[in-house]
């Protein structure tokens, strides 16, 4: 068992091997990167290989294909906020060293920024705030390719 101070910040820190909702947690954001390493790449290989035949098929004068609704979409932004609350919940979420549970705010910052903070970040944040979707800015998906460094 870990002694964590009793100050109010500390009681903030999952400390995974004592937390019973951690587990379940790590296994739904494994199951959205999974999801995520099948659908990503055929939504830029179908979908946006529509959007490019759209564009020349305008040049050229004639009418574009239809427009479908994406029925993904909404399962990509569901995707992408729990990303983002796993990059959050990474910042208090104690990691062993040494057989030791490390429960320092900095220590837990420099082992989350060493580790895959920036491919975290890279992948989840630009097709949030850019606005992905039908009428938005598709091109962000190939940030989205960064995640599949979680398979390494």
């Amino acid at each position: 068992m870990v002694e964590v101070p009793k100050s109010c910040p500390y009681n903030l820190i999952i400390i995974p091997a004592q937390s019973s909702w951690y587990g379940i947690w790590r296994i739904l954001i494994n199951a959205c990167l999974f999801w995520g390493y099948f659908n990503d790449p055929s939504h830029i290989a179908f979908n946006l290989s529509r959007q490019t035949r759209n564009e020349i098929l305008k040049s050229h004068g004639r009418e574009p294909l239809p427009e479908e609704v994406n029925a993904s979409m909404s399962n990509e932004i569901m995707v992408d906020v729990l990303m983002t609350i796993d990059i959050s919940l990474q910042f208090i979420t104690a990691f062993q060293k040494d057989a030791a549970w490390i429960i320092s705010f900095m220590e837990i910052f420099k082992n989350y920024a060493k580790s895959s903070m920036i491919f975290d970040m890279a992948a989840t944040l630009p097709t949030l705030i850019l606005n992905q979707g039908q009428n938005g800015n598709e091109s962000v998906f190939w940030f989205k390719m960064i995640r599949l460094w979680h398979c390494r």
